[in-house]
């Protein structure tokens, strides 16, 4: 039974279309656009890969003179390459976008039965409910597409983790949204797997030279990598110029440590069996907050412990990762299987998708790169979760 048809069985009320009061909203869009509405009180109606739909959309959109105009609340994140009109309307202004839309596109909110009411062509995510319960009331079954993430039944979870709408693969919604405007398109490759920390853009450097303007690269604070090349010289020179978080495997003398403690965000030190317990400790004295990784086995590193007990630090094991141990690679062409990367490596004024590229020398022109051949060895798949993968068709 629909949530509506129940209140109104509880109620015994009856159920009627909605006169909705509508203000008028100024735009400076040119021709005809569909909304998005990304909004939702709950952690699992929130799709995290909006921003590589918008991205597969943004070519095929231009032919057909079309927008996506976001609406929401002011404290959606705002998805690259919509018109942004979120946090800028009340509910009234945003029913009259909704209006004058072509199409709209959203989750399990308020704006879905909205649409339903202006008898608009929807494209609808659902994740952690029933579609039957919560579908748009008003509308016709062939002017909806409704996307699901689960098989039999939903997990009804508010706050799941891992999140099953993340199941929905970016390319199938974008194609829904193509075929609903009515620019049919079939993309030339599939999504495989996206790794848990694809969302959030990470960027390092080598330390080969200081990076002067690191807000040119859309960051406040860098990674620095000396662990890939332990230059003392240049890691003051980028202490000089902004914060950093640093990641090394040999100890960092006592005094840059003093002078810099306020710059080093976090400190991590690679344990092997070249390992310095009082580095630990002294960064620790110093107010910095640090954490232990190790590429070595489990028995080595339960080994090493007994030097570090007084810390109350984990040390985290980073696991030797083939591209057979991949789950989602199983059936697929090895040979067909492209990435893309939100983990970059500044090295030598360039930028690199992974550290592997820098030894293949494969640089990128762009931080949004296109897709470009796994490099199958294990280096590659220690960074997995930074990567974005496709099998080509």
């Amino acid at each position: 039974m629909h949530i509506l048809e129940s209140y109104a069985l509880q109620d015994n009320l009856k159920i009627d279309k909605p006169h909705i009061y509508e203000k008028y909203f100024p735009m400076a869009t040119n021709g005809k656009y569909a909304t998005l509405d990304v909004s939702s009180d709950d952690h699992s109606n929130k799709y995290d890969h909006w921003d590589m739909v918008l991205d597969f959309l943004q070519p095929h959109l231009k032919q057909i003179g079309a927008q996506v105009v976001q609406l929401g609340n002011k404290d959606d994140a705002q998805i690259p390459g919509c018109y942004i009109a979120v946090g800028q309307t009340d509910e009234n202004q945003r029913a009259y976008v909704i209006k004058n839309s072509c199409l709209h596109i959203c989750a399990n909110n308020l704006s879905l039965q909205i649409a339903s009411a202006y008898n608009k062509r929807i494209v609808t995510l659902f994740s952690n409910s029933y579609y039957e319960q919560f579908k748009p009331y008003w509308s016709k079954d062939e002017d909806v597409e409704v996307l699901k993430s689960y098989d039999d039944k939903p997990s009804f979870n508010p706050n799941e983790n891992p999140k099953s709408i993340n199941k929905i693969h970016p390319e199938k919604i974008a194609q829904t949204i193509l075929r609903n405007l009515g620019k049919p398109y079939s993309f030339e490759f599939n999504t495989l797997r996206i790794g848990s920390l694809y969302k959030n853009r990470r960027i390092e450097s080598s330390l080969s030279n200081p990076i002067s303007d690191i807000k040119a690269l859309g960051i406040e604070t860098l990674i620095v990598r000396m662990d890939y090349n332990y230059s003392l010289d240049n890691l003051i020179k980028q202490l000089d110029i902004c914060p950093c978080s640093v990641i090394t495997n040999k100890p960092i003398p006592e005094d840059i440590l003093t002078k810099y403690k306020s710059k080093i965000i976090e400190l991590i030190y690679f344990i092997d069996d070249d390992h310095d317990p009082s580095f630990i400790r002294r960064a620790t004295e110093l107010g910095i907050s640090t954490g232990m990784l190790s590429r070595e086995d489990k028995e080595k590193v339960d080994g090493y412990k007994i030097d570090y007990l007084d810390f109350d630090k984990h040390i985290n094991i980073i696991p030797k990762t083939t591209i057979d141990d991949i789950e989602e690679f199983k059936d697929a062409n090895k040979k067909k299987l492209f990435y893309k990367s939100n983990k970059f490596l500044i090295h030598g004024g360039k930028a690199y998708p992974s550290k592997m590229s820098v030894s293949v020398q494969q640089p990128i022109s762009s931080l949004e790169h296109s897709f470009m051949q796994v490099i199958d060895h294990e280096e590659f798949w220690e960074e997995k979760d930074h990567f974005y993968f496709v099998e080509r068709k």
